[in-house]
């Protein structure tokens, strides 16, 4: 019994081998036939009569798009299928062989190459084998990484919308040697498409087209949407912030000493997100960037939010000395103002305590029976209460002087302060407008 097992197991793998071979060996008396015997010339092309190309194009990956650079780079598949009746057999002749693949080197091929390459590279990365029908239809797909030509629309960047072309024809064949065919009205994306963090695709559509000169052309609309999450997250927020941190310099005490040093800091942190966006967008005068113009906004504000603040400090450093107080600058700033801005001066305390003084002052330099007594006869008087009287209206016109000057700086001070939570709230509502208005 087990003698003839052993025997069936033998026979059933000399079975198998020999369909092998026998197989292996039709698929080369296959390819001898159609290479060797019929004198196959992969330099001519398969008709006489133009050669039709059905051509797809498979988006595998969206690699990169430069703005600056004006190019994208993407990884495609480009599906070729044509007719060439020197490539045809009876199935039935060679072990039923339906398809076979054949070196592409050894075969003719369409010479379609993408026409806006940004690198010179015209043809592609690898040339696989070509899958071959008994019918002699002809299908190859090799891979090639391209580099095209991209026109940049950069207006509303980051919240951008790109339509990039592949322009697909043939490098030496005109429309009398091969036509160019569209498999599909639009492009496709490959099974294993690699989502790209930067972009969305929208749309690949496809047009047949031809150029002035007759020669039939390919034309693949990519069409991009960008992701702006990354510049909001790391250009708008910290640009807007920094803004009204700058504008936050109507709220900082003038005695501080730090207004100018806060909002310098700020034009500064604003110029180095400038020379950032200059490196990513092309530098092109047709148009603005969007992102440009909001940071542009963003500088005007600071910047004028510094001239603000050397105004506000020259006004609340002012003293009598230097500087009267102008009626009309004193009932608009102090009086109306500040009735509008809810803002309430404070009572001082030394005002009661000068008056409690001069109070007393006068009325010891002052009184009736002293002025008379100075002025009637001075022999009644002794020298020192008349040396003592002298100083003490001296002491007065000096406190009352000191009272005034004190009062009239005091008065540039709220003057100042008034004017900083006015252009508090001009320079907040101006940033909160020109926001929406410019990104919205």
């Amino acid at each position: 019994m087990m003698k003839r097992v052993i025997c069936c197991c033998i026979c059933v793998t000399l079975l198998i081998i020999s369909d092998g071979a026998h197989g292996y060996m039709a698929e080369e008396n296959l390819l001898d036939e159609l290479m060797k015997n019929n004198n196959y010339n992969n330099q001519i092309r398969p008709t006489v009569q133009p050669t039709t190309i059905k051509f797809h194009l498979i988006l595998a990956q969206l690699i990169s798009v430069s703005e600056r650079e004006g190019y994208m780079t993407s990884k495609t598949w480009l599906v070729q299928q044509w007719h060439d009746q020197r490539l045809s057999w009876a199935p039935e002749q060679f072990d039923n062989i339906e398809q076979v693949q054949i070196p592409a080197a050894q075969i003719w091929k369409p010479d379609v190459v993408l026409f806006n390459n940004a690198d010179g590279n015209f043809d592609v990365s690898m040339k696989p084998n070509a899958v071959v029908k008994f019918d002699g239809s002809v299908i190859w797909r090799p891979p090639a990484v391209y580099k095209s030509l991209c026109k940049m629309e950069v207006v509303f960047f980051p919240f951008d919308i790109q339509m990039c072309h592949m322009k697909f024809r043939s490098w030496t064949y005109d429309r009398n040697d091969v036509r160019l065919t569209l498999s599909q009205d639009t492009a496709t994306k490959g099974r294993n498409w690699d989502e790209s963090g930067e972009w969305d695709m929208l749309d690949l559509p496809a047009r047949w087209g031809r150029d002035d000169k007759g020669n039939e052309f390919l034309n693949y609309s990519v069409h991009i949407r960008r992701k702006p999450l990354f510049y909001i997250i790391y250009l708008i927020i910290p640009s807007f912030l920094i803004t009204f941190l700058a504008i936050c310099v109507f709220v900082l005490p003038s005695d501080s000493g730090e207004k100018m040093t806060l909002v310098i800091s700020c034009l500064l942190s604003l110029t180095v997100f400038i020379l950032l966006i200059f490196k990513m967008i092309p530098p092109t005068s047709l148009n603005i960037p969007l992102i440009s113009k909001y940071l542009m906004f963003m500088m005007v504000l600071v910047t004028l939010s510094t001239l603000c603040s050397v105004v506000v400090l020259n006004i609340h450093h002012r003293t009598p000395n230097t500087h009267q107080i102008p009626h009309k600058f004193r009932v608009l700033f102090l009086e109306n103002l500040p009735r509008f801005l809810r803002m309430e001066r404070p009572e001082s305390d030394d005002n009661e305590t000068n008056a409690h003084f001069n109070l007393k002052v006068d009325d010891l330099s002052g009184s009736s029976f002293l002025r008379h007594r100075m002025m009637t006869s001075h022999a009644d008087i002794p020298p020192e209460v008349t040396s003592a009287t002298y100083r003490l209206n001296y002491i007065v016109d000096y406190l009352k002087y000191q009272d005034r000057y004190k009062q009239v700086q005091d008065d540039w001070k709220f003057a100042a302060m008034v004017t900083d939570r006015l252009l508090f709230y001009v320079f907040t509502i101006a940033l909160i407008i020109g926001t929406t208005v410019v990104l919205l």
